[in-house]
């Protein structure tokens, strides 16, 4: 009788033992699962409707800045659309994407004709169903309004255009204010430029003179255009002009460079930033 209640006893304190290891680990494992929850939640972003932008604002902000103040050849189009389907596709995940365009009145071209950021995606979105029935759907929209968006741009681009004023400093500034942030992004900035950087205004043209940085830096066109493009930087599709190559020169773009390099800040890129379109 004693060698089985000794038995008994040590057969319950077995099982009492067995019984606090699986709680134990029950706890373990639904303390993970509570801790994976909230890390995700935690992490996860909230987007806008309209723009797919995050709620606290872009990551980092990438403009395309399109000269439309002369007529393109359907090659030159075919080129400038291959870039930037190859810039877009490189943009960062909750990056913003507009797109401005350059004319005759920048006073009217400060809203951009296109703008919403990257979704990337859709894993670390916390409210997809509200944006689409699944994830996938939120970046499909995203390209899809994006793709129709630039071909509108440029078909717009093929028709026949010549306009006596081309205000590309002026439509750098709106863009530096408008599309540009104060505060520091976690990208940054990317300025792409499509144009032949041929500047002509009723206070500066490039048609009058070489462009001369130096004397540029002390006009007083430059106090009305500067802007600071600290932590932006840019790339320009250099659009050549047969009729004009004696002003598309290596000086043309050695000026803009100092330009931007020096006068506006914004950062040397080690690759060089033009890309020619002919």
């Amino acid at each position: 009788i004693m060698a089985r209640t000794r038995y008994s006893r040590r057969k319950k304190r077995n099982d009492d033992i067995k019984g606090y290891i699986l709680l134990f680990i029950s706890a373990i494992i639904i303390l993970g699962i509570l801790g994976a929850y909230f890390f995700v939640r935690g992490n996860s972003i909230i987007l806008t409707k309209d723009t797919l932008c995050p709620e606290d604002g872009p990551h980092g902000h990438t403009v395309f800045l399109i000269d439309r103040t002369d007529t393109y050849s359907k090659i030159q189009i075919a080129q400038i659309e291959k870039y930037l389907a190859e810039f877009q596709r490189q943009i960062p995940k909750h990056n913003e994407l507009s797109i401005y365009d350059i004319n005759s009145d920048p006073d009217n071209s400060l809203t951009p004709v296109f703008k919403m950021c990257n979704p990337g995606d859709g894993s670390d979105i916390g409210n997809w169903e509200s944006l689409a029935t699944n994830k996938n759907q939120i970046k499909q929209k995203y390209d899809e309004k994006f793709s129709d968006k630039l071909n509108e741009t440029l078909n717009n681009m093929l028709l026949p255009n010549t306009e006596d004023i081309s205000p590309i400093f002026e439509m750098i500034k709106v863009v530096a204010v408008k599309a540009f942030p104060l505060a520091e992004t976690k990208n940054g900035n990317h300025l792409i430029i499509i144009s032949d950087m041929l500047h002509n205004s009723s206070d500066y043209s490039h048609y009058q003179s070489s462009p001369d940085v130096n004397s540029f830096k002390n006009s007083n066109f430059r106090k009305k255009i500067n802007v600071d493009l600290t932590n932006t930087k840019f790339n320009i599709l250099y659009v050549e002009r047969a009729n004009y190559a004696n002003l598309q020169n290596n000086n043309h773009k050695n000026f803009w460079i100092s330009v931007f390099v020096d006068l506006f800040n914004a950062n040397k890129n080690s690759e060089d930033p033009f890309i020619i379109i002919n």
